[in-house]
Order: C-alpha cells, then sequence, then structure tokens
C-alpha cells in the first residue's frame, strides 16, 4: 500500500517537473 503511494507522488513530481521544465524552455525560445 505505502509503496503504491510513494509510486504516485513520485509521478505527480516527474509530471510536474516535466511541465515547468517544458514552460522554461518555450520562455528561452
Amino acid at each position: 500500500m505505502e509503496n503504491n503511494v510513494v509510486k504516485k507522488i513520485n509521478l505527480h513530481i516527474w509530471i510536474i517537473f516535466l511541465h515547468f521544465f517544458a514552460i522554461e524552455k518555450k520562455t528561452k525560445e
């Protein structure tokens, strides 16, 4: 159960990070 929660949290962090990275790239270009 706890492992599943950690995976979900990690996935959310990755999605936020990827979105932020994509926005940063668009701003620079």
